[in-house]
């Protein structure tokens, strides 16, 4: 099941394709190549989700929650081989941060010196023109970097921490077979619309006990959520989102209006 798009657009590898998605290659940077899945010809898909509906009994949708924490199972990271200045024992949380700041700081003209694993905060060492900048990077038990602090005195000091919070680069792995046609349905459509958005899957997981499928998603802010509840013949009853932001979160509201455009109660 599941164990998995302002951040950029991010990287997604499908492990395991249902039926119906297939994945192909979208244009990207020259640099860090991303992929995201998507259907063959996106006119078809378009137009096929536009004629068809996804069949939910009692569709609701509960306004956005604001939320401070994400859940435990929000991150799924792709596995990752050693990097440099973190050891062994990094997360990989900690070493996809890592790959993307550097990345991004080559590409911005600077180039990182050191990076120091603390209690919950990584210290980055950062030459820029004019001086040394070091930057502590704060991240919490899941995974998320959510402070950037530095006493560093340097012109260069913002775009140096513009560099580190981008994330754009990460990759994350998807590991969802839906365990029924509608959950499937759901699935196909919420990959068509989150392709259109620039939105990515951090993770997927069906929790069958609890009845519901949780999608995990990189929207406007740091992190959003999706609950679908469904029955026991799997058909969708409602829905609950939730966002850091709110309903500040744009793309995770524009989901939204896109999902019901697609719902129909029979």
């Amino acid at each position: 099941m599941g164990m998995n798009h302002d951040h950029g657009p991010t990287r997604v590898e499908h492990l395991h394709e249902p039926v119906e998605p297939c994945v192909t290659q979208i244009d990207a940077p020259a640099v860090g190549r991303q992929f995201h899945p998507v259907h063959t010809e996106r006119v078809e898909r378009k137009n096929r989700f536009l004629h068809s509906s996804l069949h939910v009994r009692q569709w609701q949708l509960s306004p956005v929650q604001k939320v401070s924490k994400p859940s435990k199972e929000a991150l799924s990271f792709a596995p990752v081989e050693a990097v440099p200045f973190l050891p062994p024992s990094a997360s990989l949380a900690q070493k996809h941060k890592l790959l993307c700041a550097k990345a991004q700081l080559e590409r911005g003209g600077y180039r990182l010196l050191d990076v120091r694993p603390l209690q919950y905060v990584d210290r980055y060492t950062v030459a820029t023109p004019d001086a040394e900048v070091v930057v502590d990077c704060q991240y919490n038990g899941v995974g998320f970097y959510t402070a950037y602090r530095s006493q560093s005195r340097s012109e260069h000091l913002d775009a140096v921490i513009a560099c580190l919070k981008d994330e754009h680069e990460m990759v994350f792995q998807v590991d969802y077979v839906p365990s029924s046609p509608h959950l499937a349905r759901l699935y196909a459509l919420m990959r068509s619309v989150c392709d259109e958005l620039d939105v990515v899957f951090t993770n997927i997981v069906e929790h069958n006990a609890q009845y519901y499928v949780a999608y995990y998603l990189r929207t406007s802010g740091l992190f959003a959520t999706l609950l679908f509840y469904f029955d026991n013949s799997g058909f969708v009853t409602h829905g609950q989102a939730s966002s850091d932001l709110g309903e500040a979160d744009e793309k995770l509201l524009k989901i939204i209006e896109r999902l019901k455009l697609h719902t129909t109660c029979p």
